[in-house]
């Protein structure tokens, strides 16, 4: 993936200035965010335990990068991380993977202005990623939302719970949080 994609850019930088386009523009983009998430996942994948904080600082950039394409969105990022847990790999894969959806539905669907992302590691994990976005029903949406269940069922697999509150012009709040039975 990573070589072909590293050709794609060579190939669109390669056009003579005078012949690019917004189409062109918009390829180098996706093939440079290509790059961006491989690398996110390699990093992911080649760490077998990661402490709370290098996670945290690892998906803060990714989400200022991401939002770099989203000019009129404010990201805001607060921490309360006392006991800095050590993430298991397939833990650290599966949070990261969550993240990385929520944050995209925020981004394309949501429609906000300001979306806050707090960590914490006091007495358990928790991630609330919270939008002033358009919100939608929770009952209408649960059952035909590829990206919900997919969240819904990667918290599930690593034994961590998860909270979606949202309401229709109210915005969005999704906390995950570490399930103390399974710590």
């Amino acid at each position: 993936i990573g070589a072909y994609t590293s050709a794609l850019i060579a190939g669109l930088n390669n056009i003579p200035t005078q012949q690019t386009s917004k189409q062109t523009e918009t390829l180098k983009e996706y093939a440079q965010n290509i790059m961006s998430n491989l690398r996110d996942s390699i990093w992911v994948l080649s760490s077998k335990n990661i402490v709370f904080t290098k996670f945290v600082d690892r998906f803060k950039k990714y989400a200022l990068t991401i939002t770099e394409s989203y000019p009129n969105i404010t990201l805001n990022f607060s921490e309360n991380i006392k006991n800095n847990t050590v993430l298991p790999f397939n833990i650290t894969l599966q949070l990261f993977r969550i993240l990385q959806e929520v944050l995209q539905n925020a981004l394309k669907h949501a429609n906000a202005k300001n979306i806050n992302i707090f960590f914490e590691d006091e007495h358990q994990l928790l991630i609330t990623i919270e939008d002033d976005g358009t919100g939608f029903e929770i009952e209408q949406t649960q059952n035909n939302n590829y990206g919900l269940s997919n969240i819904k069922e990667r918290v599930k697999e690593i034994g961590y719970d998860v909270q979606i509150n949202s309401e229709p012009t109210r915005g969005t709040k999704i906390i995950i949080l570490q399930n103390k039975a399974n710590a």
